[in-house]
């Protein structure tokens, strides 16, 4: 079946069939019930030191994980955080909270203290899950805060003075783990399982509850027991999320590296695991479609190369499909509030789409006025789908305004439905952006920047390239003639001051004045128009220079 067009009501339905499983149940009854169906399956594969884990050996772990965690006081309805990479132990970590009840949010482990306390902030977890390397970074953003939850290393690093999760494996007296019946989940569509974050066009990072209906309608997709599949990603991320429940609930074998991405690395993946399925951003394509080495990389066992998470350029698709002699490069959309993916390509699809739309998925594009559009008319991208994410936590107003008065998820993004019903994705109607895969708010980094004397007003924008897959942070500046300060101090000052992905990467420019509207507010479309403009010429001076 695939995606239909009702043309009274302006709206496009996903196939209808129903999920495999009953996601009216717990997501860590679905979890532990799937385990138990092939105990001497290898279900993960370190990539670090070739540690393998059985469904069996991940089943007891959670188990114990979860009662270890009752035992220690904490129950259904506590938000446990993770603040990890994907080590051996963080599985058994996430399926000890879905058994329990207890909703977990997951943070980017390599986020600043400031980044990570923003985000705590908002949760105020009364357990912490991190590592040794960023233990430091963890514990410094709970004092800013001054939150006092427990924290729990995991990974292969100990701390003598820290709690490890492997104390939480250890052997219950008298609990039969084969016979193991996990507490029951009340309302499993309503209650939340996971807490992912999203940023919004306010500047605040907002946590996304998805319930435990959402996850398992999500990961109940394709793929078998003869898969193996790999993600750079961490469980911050949707796309790393999806990539542990969907490869455990199917079957899959999941292999998992603490390795931050490389092209070299990401092959030699590949290559030594027979990685069957991928999923990975377009920056990190573009890398890897570099690496010298690449015309001697084995792809031979990949047959699915799921690309999404930012823009994906014809050019980008076509470069990488080209090394896939047995399989096809997929191309996705999708956003946190829903889950996971609203679309993707099927093979042989038209170049520029981001494909048809998912099971139990609808969409609908509408104007300014919120008008439902037709074939080829552009406007917002709104999504409905049967387990719509239960709210921001704590953000009453927020959650109000991400739907629309019929319960639509209003996504922010514009595109448009061909003949065909393939969804293309235009732009972005927010004024975020996205390098490498990491969400930017300008008011991060103007932030920072408005400190440094002699900026009147500034404006930072993303600078689309397309040729690998990201936007590069750009600033727009308008200073005090009076004051001596060049483009490359502010350059510096942003490397300083900011993360790795924060750097203006896309330059800095002064500018005579900022396109403004008559109530004084910045407008970012033009200023993004202004500054791609004066990265192009930039660029050309280069380029003459050079000839």
């Amino acid at each position: 079946m695939s995606t239909k067009f009702d043309p009274k009501s302006k709206i496009w339905i996903g196939p209808q069939n129903k999920c495999i499983f009953n996601p009216e149940i717990g997501l860590g009854e679905i979890i532990l019930a799937v385990l138990a169906r092939t105990p001497n399956k290898i279900t993960q594969i370190s990539a670090d030191n070739g540690v393998k884990l059985t469904c069996n050996e991940l089943r007891v772990k959670s188990i114990r994980l979860a009662e270890n965690l009752k035992r220690k006081g904490y129950k259904f309805g506590d938000i446990i955080a993770t603040v990890s990479r994907n080590n051996h132990d963080i599985s058994a970590v996430i399926f000890g909270c879905n058994i329990i009840g207890a909703p977990v949010n997951c943070l980017d482990p390599n986020f600043t203290a400031t980044e990570i306390s923003d985000l705590l902030m908002i949760t105020k977890p009364k357990l912490v899950f991190c590592e040794n390397y960023n233990l430091k970074n963890v514990q410094s953003a709970l004092n800013e805060i001054n939150l006092k939850p427990e924290i729990i290393l995991t990974g292969d690093e100990v701390h003598e003075d820290m709690i490890h999760v492997t104390s939480l494996y250890e052997e219950i007296k008298g609990l039969n783990e084969r016979f193991y019946i996990p507490p029951s989940i009340p309302n499993p569509s309503k209650h939340t399982a996971i807490i992912l974050c999203s940023s919004g066009t306010t500047g605040k990072s907002k946590g996304v509850c998805l319930s435990h209906s959402t996850m398992i309608s999500h990961s109940s997709g394709s793929g078998n027991e003869n898969d193996s599949l790999f993600c750079f990603s961490s469980l911050y991320w949707i796309s790393g999320m999806l990539s542990l429940m969907m490869s455990t609930i199917s079957g899959m074998t999941r292999i998992i590296t603490t390795e931050p991405f490389s092209g070299k690395r990401m092959c030699e993946i590949i290559e030594n695991y027979k990685i069957t399925r991928i999923s990975a951003p377009p920056s990190q394509i573009s890398q890897l479609l570099e690496y010298k080495n690449i015309d001697s990389v084995d792809f031979s066992s990949i047959q699915l190369f799921i690309l999404g998470g930012s823009f994906v350029s014809d050019n980008l698709r076509k470069r990488l499909q080209k090394y896939l002699k047995n399989g096809v490069v997929i191309v996705t959309y999708g956003l946190t509030e829903i889950g996971g993916l609203a679309s993707l390509t099927p093979p042989m699809s038209k170049l520029g789409s981001v494909g048809t739309l998912r099971p139990r998925m609808m969409a609908k594009i509408v104007d300014e006025t919120g008008t439902n559009l037709g074939y080829n008319e552009s406007g917002e991208i709104c999504i409905k789908f049967e387990f719509p994410f239960l709210r921001y936590y704590g953000d009453e107003i927020q959650t109000r305004n991400a739907f629309d008065s019929e319960g639509w998820v209003k996504t922010g993004d514009i595109g448009y439905f061909d003949e065909e019903n393939h969804l293309y994705m235009l732009d972005r109607k927010k004024d975020m952006f996205k390098y490498r895969n990491y969400q930017i708010n300008p008011s991060d980094i103007e932030e920072i920047l408005q400190k440094v004397t002699g900026i009147l007003n500034i404006c930072v924008v993303g600078i689309p390239d397309h040729d690998n897959g990201t936007d590069l942070p750009a600033a727009l500046i308008l200073k005090n003639e009076k004051i001596k300060l060049t483009e490359t101090e502010i350059i510096k000052m942003a490397e300083e001051n900011l993360p790795d992905y924060k750097h203006l990467r896309g330059g800095c420019y002064f500018v005579d004045a900022l396109p403004l509207t008559p109530s004084g507010k910045v407008q970012r479309k033009l200023a993004t128009e202004l500054a791609n403009q004066l990265y192009e010429n930039n660029k050309n001076m280069l380029r003459k220079g050079t000839e």
